[in-house]
């Protein structure tokens, strides 16, 4: 950047911001959706456990070796994914609030924007 105090005012400003404001009820009452659409129960076999158990069996194990040629920045993800696939629920979203991270899991979470918590340079490799 040529004004890097100008960048860092300006979205310091916006980081703080948001996460000064938590999140509006909407955010738990969709979290409360997907628990209860989604979620395994014991007499029943769930909708999201069964397209886990395809999305298992149609994504390819990725090769040790091929890590080796991501850039710096995907190696080490922001918001790593743990546990099963997102199955049948997931959020596409373009608030950069990163308030649906409070409520979901990070492999439920689309963000066609990003948000306030991760930059990145524009140019990955020459960022230091």
């Amino acid at each position: 950047s040529t004004a890097p105090g100008l960048f860092y005012g300006f979205w310091g400003q916006c980081y703080n911001d948001y996460r000064d404001t938590p999140p509006h009820a909407g955010y738990r009452t969709v979290a409360r959706w997907r628990d209860d659409k989604n979620k395994t129960h014991t007499t029943t076999t769930s909708v999201a456990a069964q397209i886990r158990t395809q999305i298992a069996q149609i994504l390819p194990v990725p090769a040790q070796e091929d890590s080796i040629w991501l850039p710096p920045f995907m190696k080490d993800p922001a918001y790593p994914v743990q546990g099963d696939p997102a199955g049948a629920f997931f959020c596409y979203t373009s608030n950069v609030d990163a308030h649906w991270f409070d409520v979901c899991e990070a492999q439920e979470i689309h963000e066609c924007h990003g948000n306030v918590e991760l930059w990145q340079c524009r140019h990955p490799h020459q960022c230091r």
